[in-house]
């Protein structure tokens, strides 16, 4: 940003960076499954199968620790569980296979239940399903929302590009569940949305795909806006635009794919959304005010500038906690105040313009730029390993590979 800017330049980031921390799910404990005990007769008796079985077994109780250990700490170490949930995916994912490919063999010893919390909601509560397909939707939200307790450190820390690229991977792992994972799961399965976390559920996986790209979108304008040479301020002004409009498009797709979750969310998450909704589309007013001054527009850069102004006098309030708010504002508004005394002045000496009672319809912006984008994810690849039928009858988990009632 130019030389008079410096001095803003440190609560516009801080504004920029008013992100919601989100939790990790979290596995339940008190009824500790084992896939070596269910998957005794039809699937510990081959080596290959065996091998996996046992690896799953260690790799699920890896990431239940990692997830405690997110949760009791002050100062948690995301990497460990994106890390954790990565390792175990393409386990269950081929369990999950050899089952599908199997399913007259796929009869357990004894019964698998999967009992998870949501890093979403706002309770702890545990949703339990027999589903396979359950347990590896939700170690694909643990990977996301690691990913976005990744982003948080970064923008913290000011590394915005780094958090940006972060809340792209939670955006495009949660666009893989909407439109992959949990489709499939739905129309095989029937299954119940009470009886399941909101990450297990299209509706606000669709809706927290569009929020966590919409994220991305800040620190890529928190990344152009700290960068030492002067922004272009037209190009900000856009993608300031287009973030509120994805802020936006994320409330409007809760409301109405995912209305009867939305009391389940903490209402903090709701408030933030609306403050980074205005402070968006003042900051865009802004930039677009100084643009049209670059373009010898004095009187729409006066009437821009006024209507960022009254932006900041109706930002809407923040949860208990944010610090240095009220100065960053002020700072903000006093910049704002003193680049429009400096334009009023030499409008009246230099230019002799007429600042417009309203914005022309041609020169308002109707759209914005959306430059994040979600990039495909996909499971990795493998092989079913081979089942036997066991000697004796036991249940077949076939009827609950997709949440079915047996």
């Amino acid at each position: 940003m130019s030389e008079a800017d410096l001095g803003n330049l440190e609560s516009i980031l801080r504004l920029l960076s008013i992100v919601y921390q989100f939790k990790c799910p979290e596995i339940g404990s008190k009824t500790p499954l084992s896939f070596a005990r269910s998957f005794k007769s039809c699937g510990m008796p081959h080596v290959k199968s065996c091998g996996v079985i046992t690896q799953a077994d260690a790799a699920r109780l890896s990431l239940s620790n990692v997830l405690i250990s997110v949760q009791k700490s002050g100062s948690p170490q995301w990497e460990g569980v994106v890390r954790a949930a990565s390792e175990y995916i393409p386990l269950i994912e081929q369990i999950l296979v050899s089952c599908q490919a199997n399913p007259g063999q796929a009869r357990l010893d004894e019964r698998l239940m999967f009992e998870w919390s949501s890093g979403i909601e706002k309770s702890n509560t545990f949703y339990k399903s027999e589903a396979l397909m359950y347990d590896l939707v939700m170690a694909l939200s643990c990977e996301a929302l690691g990913n976005v307790g990744m982003a948080c450190d970064a923008c913290t820390a000011g590394d915005f590009t780094s958090s940006g690229r972060n809340f792209k991977n939670a955006s495009s792992i949660l666009q893989f569940l909407a439109e992959d994972q949990l489709p499939k799961w739905v129309v095989a399965g029937n299954t119940n949305e009470e009886k399941l976390p909101c990450e297990a559920i299209p509706g606000p996986c669709n809706a927290f795909t569009t929020y966590f790209l919409g994220l991305g979108q800040h620190m890529a304008i928190a990344t152009v806006l700290a960068k030492p040479e002067s922004p272009n301020d037209m190009l900000v002004a856009k993608l300031c635009f287009g973030t509120a409009d994805l802020m936006e498009q994320f409330m409007t797709t809760l409301k109405a794919k995912a209305n009867l979750q939305m009391v389940r969310i903490d209402p903090n998450l709701f408030s933030i959304v609306s403050f980074q909704i205005s402070l968006q589309r003042l900051l865009s007013s802004y930039f677009l005010a100084r643009a049209y001054w670059g373009q010898a527009e004095y009187g729409l850069g006066l009437k821009l500038i006024n209507d960022a102004i009254a932006g900041l006098k109706n930002l809407p309030g923040l949860p208990y906690g944010f610090k240095n708010i009220k100065t960053d504002v002020s700072n903000l508004k006093e910049h704002m105040k003193s680049i429009l005394k400096a334009w009023e002045y030499d409008n009246q000496v230099i230019y002799f313009a007429t600042m417009p009672t309203t914005l022309p319809e041609d020169k308002r912006l109707t759209k914005g730029i959306t430059m994040t984008k979600a990039t495909t994810y996909s499971l990795p690849k493998v092989e079913p390993f081979t089942l036997f039928v066991p000697v004796k009858e036991s249940p077949s988990i076939f009827g609950g590979l997709f949440g079915k009632k047996r």
